[in-house]
């Protein structure tokens, strides 16, 4: 078997299974946790349709190469960047096949690229419909004229494009209007009636008219069709506008575009092997519909919510299976009544999620996070009051959302802090799991720089609030995994 060369992790599999005397799952298991993955910033990563980097919160993990198991300890996030990188181009190739079929093949090549084509179209449609609908033409125009570079060329176009059968006085109007304060501004009346006649629609296509005006072609012609029909929904554009978007794109099926056209290509089977993967991640407790397609996935940017992560350590918790969370066990109505009446929530039976051995090692890598990593304030557990200790076992995760906004160039202009939150998910014991989270939003965001220690160091200052709910559940703690796999662990939340 020659796996194709994008999958590393098949060659890795059929590598390990080449050589080891023990192919059983755990041991496989654990020899995947010890595979190493550089912690370098240093790669620009073309993922979820663009460009993006990614940074450590440690800068002193930058110029390590790390194991699994040790970045999970630390929380490196380049380690989880790359591992998911290896993980979509699995998936990718799971889904659709080998590179050969998508990317040598013409008909494939071509299949791709008129969805990829009508997909983005699509989006940019829907954006200057929003940007635009409602506008009077003179309101559309001087938004549009706001991007514009005051080059005569460029307004000229872009006015005989967005209102080609308006008159010559009404173009020399509006030039002199939006040339104001320029050197062009004193242009001639002859000057003005070359500029009518040279970039009229007829003299150039919609896409050599957005590349003069530097202006989205699809954005001229919106612009456009909603000065002729003002009343359009966002269907009737998208619908109206099929062969205009179909020729806007026609310089991506040139063959001198090769490289460009890969990109695309594999843009938008990266997206079929993010919904696949999206279904293993529903199936574990994924509180949403889709996810980001994107490495960022990763590190947090698809999202996720306290209790979904409560119900996946619970599950860890469990071996593997997973019950639904209940906040009622009874109802009892008119009691020591004729008529009393009692309502007992029916036994479910627990669902096969993970397999034990994947369990047994997520275990070990959120032990270590709390014996040695980033909540080892909690490394000595919790202490009931006869003496006896309940171990900890969780995951720390620190959230900075910003907003970031660009200029041309990609010359950051503004940065702000949107949210910080800061994660502890855990296990007390055998039965007890939950999730606590600390969450600032703007404005106030900005004065702060906790990480997740804070909630750690939370945990730990509430458990003598915590030790009689604890104790009672002693019992449970000290079981066997054989004897309270049909068991439901409790939620704390």
């Amino acid at each position: 078997m020659k796996p194709d060369k994008l999958d590393a992790l098949t060659y890795w599999a059929l590598d390990y299974l080449s050589r080891t005397p023990d192919r059983s799952l755990r041991a496989m298991l654990d020899a995947a946790i010890e595979r190493k993955y550089s912690a370098s910033p240093g790669e620009t990563f073309y993922t979820g349709g663009g460009a993006q980097t990614f940074n450590n919160f440690e800068a002193t993990d930058n110029s390590r190469i790390l194991t699994v198991h040790r970045a999970f300890q630390h929380s490196v996030n380049l380690v989880f960047v790359r591992m998911m990188r290896d993980i979509v181009h699995y998936e990718m190739i799971q889904t659709v096949g080998p590179q050969s079929q998508w990317l040598d093949d013409p008909a494939a090549r071509h299949l791709y690229l008129t969805r990829f084509a009508d997909q983005e179209s699509r989006v940019y449609m829907g954006r200057f419909y929003k940007k635009y609908h409602g506008r009077s033409t003179d309101e559309a125009l001087a938004i549009m004229l706001r991007s514009v570079r005051k080059s005569p060329p460029k307004i000229a176009t872009v006015l005989r494009s967005v209102n080609p059968d308006e008159s010559q006085e009404w173009f020399d109007t509006r030039m002199r209007a939006a040339l104001k304060g320029t050197p062009a501004e004193w242009l001639s009346s002859e000057d003005l009636a070359n500029l009518y006649a040279k970039y009229g629609v007829e003299k150039f296509n919609l896409n050599d008219r957005g590349y003069i005006a530097s202006v989205h072609p699809l954005e001229l012609w919106t612009v456009n069709y909603l000065r002729n029909h003002p009343l359009a929904s966002v269907d009737d554009i998208q619908e109206a506008s099929r062969d205009v978007r179909a020729t806007t794109y026609s310089w991506l099926f040139k063959t001198r575009y090769h490289a460009t056209q890969d990109r695309r290509i594999k843009r938008m089977i990266e997206a079929e092997a993010f919904v696949q993967i999206g279904k293993s991640w529903r199936a574990l407790g994924y509180p949403f519909a889709s996810l980001t397609p994107s490495y960022a996935t990763a590190v947090g940017a698809s999202g996720d919510r306290p209790a979904a992560l409560a119900q996946l350590i619970g599950t860890i918790a469990n071996d593997g299976k997973t019950l639904p969370t209940q906040s009622i066990a009874t109802l009892e109505f008119a009691k020591d009544t004729p008529y009393e009446t009692r309502f007992a929530h029916a036994a479910t039976a627990p669902r096969a999620v993970l397999s034990p051995e994947i369990c047994d090692v997520v275990h070990q890598l959120l032990r270590d996070v709390v014996l040695g990593g980033t909540a080892k304030r909690l490394a000595d557990g919790i202490t009931l009051p006869d003496g006896r200790r309940l171990d900890v076992y969780g995951k720390t995760g620190t959230g900075d959302q910003r907003l970031n906004v660009f200029a041309r160039g990609a010359r950051l202009i503004e940065s702000r802090k949107v949210n910080r939150t800061a994660t502890f998910v855990f296990v007390i014991g055998d039965r007890f799991f939950g999730t606590l989270t600390a969450y600032v939003h703007e404005p106030y965001a900005a004065r702060y720089d906790f990480t997740s220690a804070l909630s750690v160091q939370l945990l730990k200052s509430l458990t003598p609030a915590l030790q009689t709910l604890l104790g009672d559940g002693d019992s449970a703690t000290l079981a066997s995994p054989a004897e309270r796999s049909d068991e439901q662990v409790s939620d704390i939340r």
